[in-house]
């Protein structure tokens, strides 16, 4: 009897955590992207960027795996040393029209140099501004 008890239970957590990372793919996210290179002249460099994207894609454990930039061929892969910034509170309604409009002239997702710009920039665009 016990058995069966324990089972339904993992059955119900694993459905949990289905519907959990369901409801991340799709999210509007921040990708921060470090960049960094060595001048012979000056030594060693180093910035931050900043590029607005959809979540496509969330391992098992509930982190983001993968995401989408416009303008960009394939989905971006998210590797350790890059910060995801999400939109948990959920204030960005629809993701795709957001990053429709923060896209330049030629297509591509625009970089930011500082996230506060990044952050106006969104504001601007949903209308929380």
């Amino acid at each position: 009897m016990s058995i069966l008890k324990t089972e339904a239970g993992m059955r119900r957590a694993a459905e949990t955590v289905k519907t959990a990372n369901a409801a991340k793919r799709g999210m509007f996210a921040l990708l921060e992207r470090r960049h960094s290179y060595v001048s012979l002249r000056d030594g060693y460099h180093a910035y931050r960027t900043y590029v607005p994207g959809i979540v496509t894609s969330v391992s098992r454990d509930g982190m983001a795996k993968r995401m989408r930039v416009k303008g960009h061929g394939a989905d971006f892969q998210i590797v350790p040393s890059d910060t995801l910034l999400l939109d948990t509170r959920g204030q960005i309604a629809n993701p795709e029209t957001v990053c429709a409009a923060l896209t330049s002239d030629f297509g591509i997702a625009t970089e930011f140099d500082t996230l506060e710009a990044a952050r106006v920039a969104i504001k601007a665009t949903v209308g929380l501004a």
